[in-house]
């Protein structure tokens, strides 16, 4: 009887002791897309942002932020703020940090992840910010070389009033 508790009494208490031992798991990495390269959509009630990207050799990606806030009680009233770059692109984010503006861009499969983390040197306009979770249009290569006329003609085509 004695053997038979000490049998039952010693995988118990190894049992016990497994279960109060915590082993620390690493957390998954965070999903990064292969290819960034394409266009990306904002669209909230009052933003209007896109961001284009290129991804370019050696870990870097060119890219085009055009932010614009388009007020609720006036959609005439809008404030936009662009802005261009080179940043790196390391384990799916990207960094850009020049004269005081400092944007970090975080890509997924199907979206950008857009923060901006010291919008002193940006040049946005009022209430124009250029965060937010963007997703993705397309893969196809962005044209860097249109102006930013272009681009927001392209995005609000003008109509003509036919008088009907």
């Amino acid at each position: 009887m004695r053997n038979l508790r000490r049998n039952c009494l010693a995988p118990l208490l190894f049992m016990l002791t497994a279960a109060t031992c915590t082993v620390e798991a690493q957390s998954p990495p965070k999903p990064t897309a292969k290819n960034v390269t394409g266009h990306y959509r904002l669209t909230k009630e009052e933003f209007r942002n896109r961001v284009d990207v290129q991804q370019l050799a050696a870990g870097k990606i060119k890219f085009h932020l055009l932010a614009l806030w388009v007020s609720y009680n006036n959609p005439n009233n809008i404030h936009n703020g662009e802005l261009q770059g080179i940043a790196t692109l390391e384990k799916g984010v990207a960094i850009y940090d020049q004269d005081g503006c400092k944007i970090e861009i975080e890509f997924f499969p199907k979206r950008v992840q857009v923060t901006q983390l010291d919008d002193a040197g940006c040049g946005f306009g009022a209430n124009v910010t250029a965060d937010g979770s963007y997703r993705k249009v397309d893969s196809r290569k962005p044209k860097f070389d249109r102006s930013s006329k272009e681009v927001k003609e392209k995005q609000s085509p003008k109509r003509k009033y036919t008088g009907q």
